[in-house]
């Protein structure tokens, strides 16, 4: 009797997609940038939290989730936002913390799938981290601009959070219009880039200011107030103004996938 009644309690402490042999699980691939350094000179990354914050959203809500880059390998994390360097800015970023110490999100990070030969077939959501690294490479790379129309008209979700918003400035669908004309977006603002700027005494980090390009693509950018946590989504289209955002963006993409 005993043994039965521990085995109901595991049971209905088991997430639900667990409980139907898996019929509602969904496989979910996030995008990190392999840039590792600034217009400056000064070392980069994407940011942890625009990763780890709609991961453990998402894998909690019953994904599977895989982790990918344009150049595959190790990707590095921007310093400022490793919760272990006590000079950073996300000491205080428990999720992340927890993100290091578990072997098998660590491992999927550390081994990053290249690309360009991930199957996306059978990925029903991809999210693009940001961080300044993103500026560097995602807007460009051949793979991220394939990779969005992919799953885009598969009528797939694409998502992205913060800088990585600029993977999808340069995305021509099939029929040669921008995935951005009269859509609505966020990411970082002009007045969050100002403020980092401002911060550092420093300005040019970056090639450009991802507010200013999508209105040249014919999308409207929207914003909250710098550093609140802000999503919108338009459509299978969900973006993220900063890293406090991640949360909200898993939160809008489990909505447009319960449609």
């Amino acid at each position: 009797m005993k043994k039965l009644l521990s085995l109901a309690v595991l049971l209905l402490s088991l997430p639900a997609f667990a409980q139907t042999g898996g019929d509602t699980q969904k496989d979910v691939l996030f995008v990190v940038s392999s840039a590792t350094r600034m217009n400056n000179g000064w070392d980069t990354g994407f940011w942890l939290a625009e990763l780890t914050h709609a991961y453990h959203e998402l894998t909690e809500a019953g994904f599977t989730a895989d982790i990918a880059s344009p150049l595959g390998g190790t990707p590095s994390i921007d310093p400022w936002s490793d919760p272990r360097n006590p000079y950073g800015l996300s000491t205080h970023d428990m999720v992340s913390m927890g993100f290091l110490h578990m072997q098998g999100p660590m491992s999927k990070l550390n081994s990053s799938l290249r690309l360009s030969e991930v199957e996306l077939s059978k990925y029903e959501v991809i999210v693009f981290a940001g961080g300044n690294a993103a500026m560097f490479d995602l807007p460009t790379d051949p793979s991220v601009q394939q990779a969005v129309r992919t799953m885009w008209e598969q009528d797939k979700v694409v998502a992205a959070l913060c800088h990585g918003t600029s993977a999808l400035l340069n995305v021509r669908l099939s029929n040669g219009s921008y995935l951005l004309r009269g859509r609505t977006v966020t990411g970082f603002s002009n007045a969050e880039e100002r403020q980092v700027e401002q911060m550092l005494g420093v300005t040019g980090l970056m090639p450009f200011w991802i507010e200013n390009e999508v209105p040249l693509r014919g999308g409207t950018f929207i914003s909250a107030a710098p550093w609140a946590p802000f999503a919108t989504r338009d459509g299978r289209l969900v973006t993220g103004q900063q890293q406090y955002s991640g949360r909200a963006v898993a939160h809008l993409i489990l909505k447009t996938l319960s449609r």
